[in-house]
């Protein structure tokens, strides 16, 4: 009897170690996929505002100087 219960708890434990083990590599797993998920995003985001031409709003633009000095104004001469 004894020899029994000295298998069963070594299988046991055994069983257990696995668990742990198998869990670690599952964790890690999910772990790489997360890091490649937010990867691929940002190349993509990074990919799709490089294509696309920047929109120039009249704030951002120094608007006077791209017009065209009138007669009267004062800096013409």
């Amino acid at each position: 009897m004894n020899k029994a219960v000295s298998f069963a708890k070594c299988e046991a434990e055994r069983k257990g170690k696995d668990a742990a083990v198998a869990r670690k590599r599952a964790r890690e797993a999910l772990d790489d996929v997360i890091k490649l998920d937010e990867k691929a995003k940002s190349d993509v985001e990074f990919s799709a505002n490089r294509d696309q031409k920047p929109s120039l709003s009249p704030a951002s633009t120094n608007s006077y100087q791209l017009k065209k000095p009138k007669a009267d104004h004062p800096s013409v001469k």
